[in-house]
């Protein structure tokens, strides 16, 4: 696969799950009023997720031994730059912080599921070309 097809992935990818979200919020839970935090999480996973992907192709064609050693540092990366994301929003101790930090990891895990099986494709059809 290539980056500039993998990168069209992440970001319908993205953009769909985006529209899903929002959706979901405004008409059926009612929590219009995060639509704001959506919008923030949304741009930072997909920041994330899409520099994550694309520095592993870059590696993988280098040297595709050390793939999923960099990917599991790059997930440890990606955790630690989500809990400095949450940082203000815990440090407020708003009634609705609940709210917040599971709709932050829903989605984390959610682009998280995206970037392993969009890497195992990468590595199976590296393998078999």
């Amino acid at each position: 696969m290539t980056l500039i097809k993998s990168n069209f992935f992440i970001l319908g990818f993205s953009l769909l799950l985006y529209g899903l979200h929002i959706g979901v919020n405004n008409y059926i839970f009612n929590f219009s009023e995060y639509n704001e935090f959506v919008k923030k999480t949304h741009l930072f996973l997909f920041i994330v997720t899409f520099t994550i992907i694309s520095s592993l192709l870059f590696l993988h064609k280098k040297n595709p031994t050390y793939t999923g050693f960099a990917y599991l540092g790059s997930v440890l990366l990606k955790m630690a730059l989500s809990v400095f994301f949450l940082y203000p929003y815990i440090v407020k101790k708003a009634d609705n912080i609940k709210i917040v930090i599971i709709q932050f990891f829903l989605l984390f895990f959610i682009y998280l599921l995206f970037e392993v099986l969009l890497l195992l494709s990468i590595i199976k059809n590296k393998d078999n070309d």
